[in-house]
């Protein structure tokens, strides 16, 4: 299809110009649904693929719950949202989960993936908002370690935890229970109770706002 339209657009340039302008608009606009298909097909691929990614980590994460292990998901702030934090016996960590089909490799601790870094920039960035958060909420700070958790055929291949720019650690797979079944004991029942229900309460409570503000402006 698209061979054909680009002979028809050469050979009407070649044969008359003067209807070159003509014959070239109406291949263009034959071709327009095939680029807008193809472009609603990959953005739905990506979505989907997102979306599944930020599943298959919950799933990890749900199965250290019975170790004293909670984790809220989807802490929503202005202008972004954290997927995941999980706080339990081993300290607060927020996950930033992506999937990607193209390589991200890590070489000398360090991706060479435009994209890769931006997850690595958004995990270290959610860290920071939560632990102001929880500063805030709680009185009393608390360290928040990021991790990216990558999905898909091109994530990095990994026999351990990885660390890269800015202390984020890199994991995929059962990396991610592995490396925080792994950290030591700081954290009382008591101190993840309380993380975890004031970031309960902060979601509840910015789904409530949303709430009141998509009414009032209906």
């Amino acid at each position: 299809m698209l061979i054909s339209t680009m002979l028809i657009v050469v050979a009407a340039l070649v044969a008359n110009s003067n209807v070159a302008w003509f014959v070239a608009g109406i291949a263009v606009a034959a071709f327009l649904p095939t680029i807008r298909d193809s472009f609603v097909t990959n953005e739905y691929r990506r979505l989907t693929d997102a979306a599944l990614a930020e599943e298959f980590t919950a799933a990890e994460l749900r199965r250290l719950r019975h170790d004293g292990w909670k984790r809220v998901d989807r802490v929503e702030f202005h202008d972004h949202d954290v997927d995941h934090v999980i706080a339990g016996p081993g300290g607060v960590f927020v996950i930033e989960t992506k999937h990607t089909n193209f390589s991200w490799p890590i070489v000398d601790n360090r991706f060479g993936n435009e994209w890769a870094n931006d997850g690595v920039s958004q995990a270290r960035r959610n860290a920071d908002k939560i632990r102001a958060l929880l500063s805030q909420k709680l009185r009393t700070s608390f360290d928040v370690q990021p991790i990216l958790m990558v999905w898909g055929d091109g994530r990095p291949k990994l026999d351990t935890p990885t660390t890269v720019d800015h202390g984020v650690v890199v994991v995929t797979g059962d990396l991610l229970r592995r490396h925080l079944s792994a950290q030591p004991a700081v954290l009382t029942r008591d101190d993840v109770d309380r993380i975890a229900h004031q970031l309960h309460q902060f979601v509840v409570g910015k789904e409530a706002l949303d709430r009141t503000r998509r009414l009032a402006s209906a």
